[in-house]
């Protein structure tokens, strides 16, 4: 009696797998769609520290803000939305520097519609460091980003595989989630749930937790003020120069090769920290701001133009403002300004006599 044929035996075996593997597929198909219809409506899962910048990258995928703000955790904290008339969104967390605002303004101008108006809210911290870092701005990164960020620093490039997560974060619903998802997570376990967030234009959570909170309570004393100035010094200096200065210089050209509004802003901190700071830093950070402003015709906010006097109440910490001086200081700017109205594009430049016009 003759053997079967394996042949014959493995042909069974082989239409199993292919009908296993277009079912996988189709079931996948459907998660994604399903993802991708999820996607626009599912909660950011913002959280602070990491989950900031994870939810600004989520963001930039899913709307397109009128006005952006940008900045470290200072501007953040420094702006309420609530004040000003137009759909915002918060781009700003904790740590970032030139280097990520930069990273964030190319993800700007590659939108269909770019914004009409970018607030940079800066102080020295934005001129922090002499090198990059890549500490977060890698988070936003296409390919092209990452060829001209390795071609000018090949030592410190992060791995290629940041930039093929970054296209499946951007192009996948299933992968879009999944930092969202994480964020959602951990808040569950964390038990933090917070109404609002600022990268969809709520309160920070800083304001939702109210203007109760601040220097007057005893947030921060001299000795942490001293121990956090420390941390930033490089053999007693504050590390600030040329590499973090160009970084701004492109957003500026960036936004005006766009038609994009841009205002920078200097943002508040506490008296106790200007004290501790180093006394050439806030002046080399004005001249640095100023001859850039100069150069480039952007519009430059000093503090000593709002006409406002902040004082500790208005303060959460030595760097942050809290809900009653982000009203105060967001109200001045506004005036400043002369109010942020729908439909302007390219609101301010700087006019011969230092004035802010409207174009």
């Amino acid at each position: 009696m003759a053997a079967p044929s394996s042949t014959s035996s493995s042909k069974p075996r082989l239409r199993a797998w292919l009908t296993g593997l277009l079912v996988s597929l189709g079931l996948l198909g459907l998660a994604e769609l399903g993802s991708r219809w999820l996607r626009s409506d599912f909660p950011l899962g913002y959280y602070m520290a990491e989950g900031e910048a994870f939810a600004v990258r989520e963001n930039l995928n899913r709307q397109d803000p009128d006005l952006v703000i940008l900045g470290s955790s200072r501007a953040r904290e420094a702006l309420a939305l609530s004040r000003l008339d137009r759909e915002a969104a918060n781009l700003a967390f904790a740590a970032a520097t030139a280097e990520e605002n930069a990273a964030i303004m190319r993800v700007l101008i590659r939108k269909a519609h770019k914004p009409a108006l970018v607030i940079y809210a800066i102080t020295p911290r934005q001129l922090y460091g002499s090198k990059p870092a890549y500490a977060q701005g890698p988070l936003f990164w296409n390919l092209d980003d990452y060829q001209l960020e390795c071609a000018a620093h090949q030592s410190a490039c992060p791995p290629r595989s940041q930039i093929v997560h970054n296209n499946l974060q951007a192009g996948s619903g299933l992968f879009g989630l999944r930092s969202s998802l994480r964020g959602v997570l951990h808040n569950w376990v964390e038990d933090k749930h917070f109404a609002e967030n600022p990268v969809q234009g709520g309160r920070s959570i800083w304001h939702q937790r109210g203007p109760e909170l601040s220097l007057l309570g005893g947030m921060v004393d001299e000795d942490r003020v001293q121990a956090y100035v420390r941390r930033l010094l490089v053999d007693g200096a504050y590390p600030m120069g040329d590499y973090q200065l160009d970084r701004l210089t492109e957003i500026v050209e960036l936004a005006r090769q766009n038609g994009i509004g841009l205002v920078l802003v200097e943002t508040p901190v506490a008296p106790i920290l200007r004290r501790h700071l180093p006394p050439d830093v806030y002046p080399r950070f004005h001249q640095m701001i100023t001859e850039l402003s100069q150069e480039k015709g952007v519009a430059w906010v000093k503090l000593d133009e709002l006409n406002l006097r902040l004082l500790d109440a208005d303060f959460l910490d030595q760097s942050h403002l809290n809900l009653r001086g982000a009203v105060r200081f967001t109200d001045a700017l506004r005036q400043r300004l002369g109010g942020l109205r729908r439909g302007q594009e390219n609101l301010w430049v700087v006019g011969g006599a230092r004035k802010l016009k409207a174009l």
